[in-house]
C-alpha cells in the first residue's frame, strides 16, 4: 500500500515539504499581519506571499503532471515536463525566507515592548 504522497506522484516527499512550508509560512505571515506596518515586515509578508504561490504552484504542477500521466501512460515523460534542479533551490529558499520572517518578527516584537 502506498502513503498518500506515493498515491499521487509524490513520492520523494515533495508533497509534505510543500505542505508543511504553506502551514510554517501561512503561520509567520498571520503573525507579521498583526504587527505594525513597517519597510521590515512589508518585506517579509511580500516573500513569505511569494513563497506561498511558488508551493502551490509546485503541487498544482505536480498533480497536472500526474494527472497527465494518468490519462496517457505511453506519453507520461514528455506530458508536462519537471523543472530540473530546482529542488535544492526552493528548500534553501524556503529555509532562507521563512527565517527572515521569523526574524523580522522576533524584532518587531523586541522593539514594541
Amino acid at each position: 500500500m502506498r502513503k498518500s504522497g506515493q498515491a499521487i506522484g509524490f513520492g520523494d516527499g515533495a508533497l509534505v515539504h510543500s505542505l508543511t512550508a504553506i502551514r510554517h509560512a501561512h503561520g509567520q505571515l498571520h503573525r507579521l499581519t498583526g504587527m505594525r506596518t513597517s519597510p521590515t515586515v512589508l518585506a517579509s509578508q511580500i516573500e513569505l506571499c511569494d513563497l506561498l504561490l511558488i508551493e502551490i504552484s509546485d503541487i498544482h504542477r505536480n498533480l497536472a503532471r500526474d494527472l497527465e500521466q494518468m490519462r496517457r501512460p505511453s506519453l507520461s515523460a514528455v506530458a508536462i515536463p519537471r523543472r530540473e534542479g530546482t529542488v535544492q533551490e526552493r528548500r534553501e529558499r524556503r529555509e532562507r525566507v521563512l527565517s527572515s520572517a521569523a526574524s523580522a518578527s522576533a524584532m518587531r516584537n523586541s522593539s514594541s515592548v
